[in-house]
């Protein structure tokens, strides 16, 4: 067969099936016709066998195809038989070089109650390790789809046969030695290898040290992009499987490879962050393959670190916080990211996190466009989530100046309530940012007197009043003129507009999430200033009495309110003033009449 150039593969395969049955057969008596096969290079005829397959398969011949994928189907699993066909069984063990090392790794490697299997029976454990080594080899030298699939479908039918072979097949070190080479091989043949990866961790309960350190240095040389992509989100999906490869991670220096790459995506945003910015609004958000690996980086160090301490001080101690804060100045605030810098702040040292977060948020960079407002509302909403989880951390919220930073946070607000009406979705991504605001520093202060009266004395009536005066929909004027109602006067009577009343109602009583009704709750007729008014006195209503977090049972309270409350008309009687000169107290700030 070897010699002759006269038999099509076809030909080669029906020749081969009855030698291998004959094989099978003799291997229950004796182990030497398998023994004489070898020494007749029957072994390395399979694998050239194989590799003149994966030529003919790149010729793109139809009907050859077909022919050449039905051979496939008849040597793959002669193959397989015959790596279960031997004489004697070959023992499962880990490679150690002594018990007591044996017993570490077991301890190291254990989940859910881990034990090195026992084989289940005969005709389901590897014998032939020779008989494996063809598909090994094999796919290390082939390039085509179709067998290269062929062979880890093959390889994973023997996992799955019994779930000692992996460990009778461990010395070999098969996957190990595929991921050196996987980067070269097509897309389809990647993600097959990764779920073949998977399946050992699902199957065996068993973490593959070794095949997670060949995983770690397909990331760190990184040499295709896609790959790494493929490979990170199979060691993510590890991770959420099954929560104690946060420490395995660490023993086999994943999460060093992970800020490494944290590190590379730094770079990235440093030279290529204008370029994104124009790309996102021509492709309408499509991410490119870079901006995929870097945010998966950043989900898989956001799982490493949770509830972690021993992750996060490594993190620290390797700099990883130093290129979280530099991110932060290409205004790069993803939910992942944001994640990280969480749980930096809930550890020891997080003053210095929180204080660089507070910095970066105000930072008023040439290239930051319209996106500002939704982009800090996003850091707002973040940091209130921070503040509800400890006492610990609204302390040191205030003594890195917290309040002061997030007030600051209102100058991009300046001039942004006059009666200029802008675009609804602007105006509701600033009335979002002045509400998002107030809702935190409301957060900062519950359950804690201390943060409330320092907020009172030193940020209320300074820098907060200030802030709001400053938003373009009140005067200048810090006094009012008194007005004087006369009763002999007909003319003179207190008239009220129902319907203008009716708007304003509908405006105070508006959720902060009603963006279906927002350009239902507008007239032309009423100047936008008298509306942001009544929006910004709704929102210190709310932090007045805290109901940010209760706005079910605010809305409740005001409905039964206002059905309870009588308008007032001309012929109702108008209640006895308290003072003897019957005027209107004055008003600290008033608004426009116009």
């Amino acid at each position: 067969m070897r010699r002759s150039s006269v038999f099509k593969p076809l030909d080669i395969v029906e020749m081969l099936l009855p030698i291998s049955t004959f094989l099978q057969r003799s291997s229950c008596f004796s182990q030497m016709l398998l023994d004489d096969f070898k020494l007749s290079q029957g072994y390395q005829f399979l694998i050239d066998f194989l590799l003149k397959i994966d030529q003919e398969l790149e010729k793109k011949d139809v009907e050859e195809y077909n022919i050449l994928e039905n051979v496939l189907h008849l040597t793959m699993p002669m193959i397989v038989s015959l790596c279960t066909t031997g004489f004697s069984q070959i023992q499962t063990v880990l490679p150690c070089p002594d018990q007591k090392q044996k017993q570490v790794l077991i301890a190291k490697c254990q989940l859910q109650e881990f034990r090195v299997p026992h084989v289940l029976a005969k005709g389901t454990a590897v014998r032939n390790l020779n008989a494996f080594q063809v598909l090994q080899v094999a796919f290390l030298r082939a390039s085509n789809v179709l067998l290269c699939c062929k062979i880890l479908e093959a390889i994973m039918e023997i996992y799955r046969m019994d779930d000692a072979n992996y460990f009778i097949l461990e010395s070999l070190n098969t996957l190990c030695s595929f991921a050196e080479k996987i980067h070269q091989k097509p897309e389809m043949v990647q993600s097959t290898f990764f779920e073949l990866v998977e399946f050992i961790v699902i199957q065996l309960n068993f973490v593959p040290r070794k095949e997670l350190i060949a995983l770690s240095v397909i990331l760190k040389s990184n040499n295709v992009m896609e790959t790494s992509v493929r490979c990170i989100r199979t060691l993510i999906h590890l991770l959420r499987i099954n929560i104690e490869f946060v420490d395995v991670y660490r023993e086999v220096g994943i999460l060093e490879v992970f800020i490494t790459c944290m590190k590379r995506y730094n770079e990235y945003l440093c030279i290529h962050m204008d370029t994104m910015a124009c790309e996102t609004g021509i492709n309408h958000g499509k991410v490119n393959t870079a901006e995929s690996l870097g945010r998966l980086v950043l989900e898989g160090l956001g799982i490493l670190l949770s509830g972690s301490s021993t992750n996060t001080a490594i993190f620290k101690n390797c700099g990883g916080n130093k290129y979280i804060y530099e991110m932060m100045k290409y205004n790069h605030y993803s939910p992942e990211m944001l994640k990280i810098v969480r749980e930096l702040i809930s550890t020891v040292g997080g003053e210095d996190d929180m204080l660089n977060l507070l910095k970066h948020m105000n930072i008023n960079r040439a290239d930051r466009a319209q996106n500002s407002p939704s982009i800090r509302t996003n850091v707002l909403q973040f940091l209130i989530e921070c503040l509800r989880e400890s006492h610990r951390t609204r302390a040191f919220f205030r003594k890195v100046g917290g309040f002061v930073y997030v007030v600051n946070v209102l100058e991009s607000l300046k001039g942004q309530f006059t009666n200029i009406h802008l675009n609804n979705e602007l105006l509701r991504e600033n009335v979002s940012l002045f509400r998002v605001v107030c809702q935190t520093l409301s957060a900062a202060m519950r359950f804690e007197p201390a943060n409330a009266k320092y907020f009172q004395t030193e940020i209320a009536n300074t820098l907060f009043f200030q802030a709001i005066r400053e938003f373009g929909c009140f005067s200048n004027a810090e006094m009012i003129q008194p007005y004087t109602h006369s009763y002999t006067d007909p003319n003179n009577e207190i008239s009220v507009d129902d319907q203008m009343m009716e708007f304003f109602r509908t405006v105070f009583h508006m959720s902060s999430d009603s963006k279906d009704k927002w350009g239902m709750c507008f007239d032309d007729r009423i100047p936008w200033n008298l509306y942001s008014i009544c929006i910004i006195y709704r929102v210190l209503y709310d932090i007045v009495l805290d109901i940010f977090d209760k706005q079910e049972t605010c809305d409740l309270m005001q409905s039964s309110r206002s059905i309870t409350t009588k308008s007032v008309t001309k012929s109702d009687p108008i209640p006895t003033l308290m003072c003897s000169d019957r005027k209107t107290s004055t008003c600290i700030v008033s608004s426009y009449a116009s």
